[in-house]
């Protein structure tokens, strides 16, 4: 008798990387920056200022850096070092101009945007909140292009949910970039021009001025840091004997391996379907060593399933139908063929 498959749906605490992912910018050297500038650097002085700069600063060609900005890394003006930043800085900059668009934006606030490439074909405004849903994916993408000026009104605020990083946001600016009093910025700052920050502003990510100059007032920049990456764990399936005969019982396990060597998973869960004319048997015989899972295999059933169950960094538990015996409905001839089906997370 030809084989079944039976199908397996797996659910984990953490979701993979989904079938269209958009590169992030390749910032190259200017990754280490929280400020660059072509020609300037401006912090206005005490008692408005300092600035906070959580990140190298650095200026090239220009050499001048005015007021005393308080900064939290390396400093490099008119070196090569500076240099080598602006060159990776083009290079990011073209690249993010060039990525093909996803959707066509002007203002941005009062949206919830997904990970994408927006464009603007003129000014790009944010006047209140603009939502960043990572839709739980830590890798999504957002790239923002400003034909023109990028402008935001005081007290505006990108706000990241559901796993949107700041490491992953970047803002092509065509012209230059103005952040209003009090905004709360998220992402990097790619600007053609200038780059001016109203007092108070923040920006968790980078500000980032090809020809132009940076200006800040009580402005604190902090360069962001991506969280690792988690990869989702993978399930191998084996039955424990080719061939069912009629009314007899087979083994079945079940074993999940966590490819993380540095983290646990926790909440790891799946539910699978046996082939047709197999149930588990009486008594089931459930046996598993994943830390805190609770499996469900009724006796009679078509179905096995796993939940909450925690899995080791780099280990690996297993659940068995081993001794959880499936067995062959009764009132049939012939034996059933097992298959051995390995899939992976969904």
């Amino acid at each position: 008798m030809a084989g079944a498959v039976a199908a397996t749906t797996i659910l984990v605490g953490v979701v993979g990387t989904p079938a269209w992912a958009q590169s992030p910018v390749p910032l190259g050297v200017a990754e280490t920056y929280g400020v660059l500038a072509g020609q300037a650097v401006t912090d206005v002085p005490p008692p408005v200022g300092p600035s906070v700069i959580n990140g190298d600063l650095g200026v090239w060609p220009g050499t001048s850096v005015t007021g005393a900005p308080v900064v939290n890394g390396a400093t490099h003006v008119g070196d090569t070092e500076a240099m080598q930043a602006q060159a990776d800085l083009t290079t990011a900059y073209n690249f993010a101009a060039a990525e093909p668009t996803t959707s066509t934006v002007g203002e941005l606030g009062g949206q919830t945007l997904v990970a994408g490439v927006y464009t603007s074909p003129a000014t790009m405004s944010l006047t209140g909140t603009v939502t960043l849903d990572g839709q739980n994916d830590p890798n999504s993408v957002f790239i923002f292009q400003a034909g023109s000026d990028l402008i935001t009104a005081v007290d505006s605020r990108v706000s990241l949910v559901n796993g949107a990083q700041a490491c992953n946001v970047f803002w092509q600016v065509s012209s230059s970039a103005t952040l209003n009093t009090r905004t709360v910025f998220v992402g990097s700052i790619l600007a053609l021009q200038s780059a001016t920050l109203g007092e108070g502003a923040t920006v968790a990510g980078r500000v980032l001025a090809r020809n132009g100059a940076v200006t800040l007032i009580h402005n604190t920049i902090t360069r962001p840091f991506c969280a690792a990456s988690i990869a989702p764990p993978t399930i191998s399936k084996a039955f424990g004997a080719a061939t069912i005969p009629a009314d007899g019982t087979t083994s079945l396990s079940f074993t999940l391996t966590n490819p993380n060597v540095g983290t646990a998973l926790t909440g790891v869960t799946f539910s699978d379907a046996l082939p047709a004319g197999l149930v588990v048997a009486t008594p089931n015989g459930l046996t598993g060593s994943c830390g805190g899972g609770t499996i469900a295999a009724g006796a009679g059933g078509g179905s096995i399933s796993l939940s909450g169950a925690t899995l080791p960094a780099g280990g690996s538990c297993r659940e068995r139908p081993g001794r959880r015996r499936v067995g062959k409905r009764h009132g049939r001839r012939g034996g059933r063929r097992a298959t051995d089906d390995r899939q992976g997370f969904r």
